[in-house]
């Protein structure tokens, strides 16, 4: 097992299939979170300039841990692992 981790505050990890049409929904619904962020950070007193990015980093989590087998990534084959 390895832990991979983004180490930094707004970013994230996630590992889904490798399917163009899935990783286009996972985008589309992440960026909407950037109205909401809009909205809920439009009501704090403090603005945050990429509010957004720390609501997708709530949503993505910044670390994974994925399996290693014989020095190789065991995964399913149309799986892949994708920063964001």
């Amino acid at each position: 097992m390895v832990l991979v981790s983004a180490m930094h505050i707004t970013a994230g990890i996630y590992v889904n299939d490798n399917e163009s049409g899935l990783i286009e929904d996972i985008d589309e619904w992440l960026e909407k979170t950037r109205a909401l962020s809009a909205k809920i950070i439009g009501t704090m007193t403090r603005a945050e300039d990429n509010g957004d990015s720390h609501l997708k980093a709530l949503l993505i989590h910044h670390q994974v841990i994925v399996p290693i087998t014989k020095g190789r990534l065991e995964s399913r084959p149309m799986a892949a692992g994708l920063l964001r």
